[in-house]
C-alpha cells in the first residue's frame, strides 16, 4: 500500500500542462485519473484487510463462544461427563494457546489498520471483545473445572453404591441357589418338579439380571478409567443355574411324556434315547456333589428304572418259545 501511495504522490508532482510553441499539452485529466486509480487500489487493499480482520476476529469469538457453551453443560451420563473433562483439558492445554496466537496475529493487523483508516463502530466492538475473551475464559475454565470435578465425585460415589448393591444382590441370589441345591424332598412328585422348574427359572432370570448389571457397571468403570470388576462367584452361579435349568426342564418333560415315549411311535422313542443321553452326560460331566442332590438322584433312579424296564421288555419280546 505504501507503493500505491508513493506512485500517487509522484503522479501529483508531475506538471499538468506543457508548452509546445503554438500548443499547450494539458495532462491534468490524465494525471488526476491515474492518481484516483492509485487511491482506489490503496483503499481496496485497506477494505480487504478490514474484511479479513473482521472475519478473523469473528472466528476467534465464535470459538470462544463454543467453548464457553460446551463447558457450561453438566451432563448426566458418565461417558458424556468424562468426554467433557477431556474437552476441558484439551481446551486449556491446546485450544487456548492456539487462540492466543491468533489473537496476536489480530493485534498486529489492528495496529496496522489503525494507522491506515478509521474502523467502523462494529469492528471496534468486535476487536474489544476479542481482547476481553481470554480474561473471561479463565473464569469459565475455573468454574467448569470445579463443577465437573464435583459431578465426577458424585458419579464415582453412586457407582460405588451400585457395586455394593450388586454384591448384596449377588450374595442373596447365591444363597437362594445353595438352598435350592440342598433341598431334599422325601418324594419326587409332579408338584415338586414343577416347583423346581419355577424356582430354577427364577434363579436363571436373576443371574441374567446380575450379568446385565455387571456389564453396565463395567462400562461405567471403563469410562472412569477404573479396572473392571470381576466376580468368579457369578460365573459359577451361571454354570450351576444353566445346569439345573436343563436338568429340571428335561425331568419335567420326561415325567409328563414318558408314557408316550415308552409306548408311543418310533419318534417318541428317539426322544427317550435323547433324554437318556442327556442324563448319562449329566452324571459323567458334573460334580459328584451335585449328582448326589436328592432331586437329581430321584430323577436318575426313575430314568434308569424305566430304561432297565424297557430293556427287559425288549429282551422278553426277542425270546422265541422252543
Amino acid at each position: 500500500m505504501n507503493g500505491y501511495a508513493g506512485v500517487k504522490r509522484d503522479i501529483l508532482s508531475v506538471r499538468n500542462k506543457v508548452l509546445l510553441n503554438l500548443f499547450v499539452l494539458d495532462c491534468s485529466e490524465l494525471n488526476r485519473g491515474m492518481a484516483e486509480h492509485c487511491q482506489e487500489l490503496h483503499d481496496s487493499l485497506i477494505r480487504h484487510q478490514v474484511d479479513v480482520n473482521r472475519t478473523w476476529n469473528r472466528g476467534i469469538c465464535n470459538q470462544f463462544d463454543e467453548m464457553a457453551t460446551r463447558l457450561g453443560e453438566i451432563p448426566d451420563e458418565t461417558k458424556e461427563l468424562v468426554d467433557l473433562q477431556r474437552y476441558l483439558k484439551a481446551s486449556m492445554t491446546e485450544t487456548m494457546p492456539g487462540l492466543m496466537r491468533r489473537i496476536g496475529t489480530a493485534t498486529q493487523r489492528i495496529l496496522f489498520l489503525l494507522d491506515c483508516t478509521v474502523l467502523p463502530t462494529e469492528d471496534i466492538q468486535l476487536n474489544t471483545r476479542v481482547f476481553q475473551w481470554p480474561k473471561d475464559m479463565a473464569s469459565v475454565f475455573e468454574l467448569a473445572k470445579t463443577r465437573t470435578g464435583h459431578r465426577r465425585d458424585q458419579v464415582e460415589e453412586d457407582l460405588r453404591a451400585r457395586i455394593d448393591k450388586f454384591e448384596a444382590f449377588l450374595k442373596r441370589t447365591n444363597r437362594e441357589l445353595e438352598s435350592f441345591i440342598k433341598k431334599d424332598p422325601p418324594v419326587l412328585t409332579m408338584d415338586e418338579m414343577r416347583s423346581a422348574v419355577t424356582a430354577v427359572d427364577r434363579l436363571q432370570e436373576k443371574t441374567r439380571e446380575a450379568t446385565q448389571q455387571l456389564a453396565e457397571i463395567n462400562r461405567e468403570e471403563v469410562f472412569l478409567d477404573w479396572d473392571p470388576s470381576k466376580y468368579v462367584l457369578l460365573d459359577q452361579m451361571l454354570e450351576l443355574v444353566d445346569l439345573f435349568s436343563e436338568l429340571w426342564h428335561v425331568a419335567l418333560q420326561f415325567h409328563e411324556r414318558y408314557e408316550r415315549w415308552f409306548n408311543g411311535p418310533l419318534a417318541g422313542k428317539k426322544k427317550l434315547n435323547n433324554l437318556i443321553h442327556v442324563v448319562e452326560n449329566f452324571s459323567c460331566t458334573y460334580p459328584v456333589g451335585i449328582v448326589r442332590n436328592s432331586y437329581v438322584k430321584l430323577f436318575f433312579v426313575q430314568v434308569w428304572t424305566r430304561r432297565k424296564s424297557r430293556s427287559r421288555s425288549r429282551t422278553c419280546s426277542n425270546v422265541r418259545p422252543t
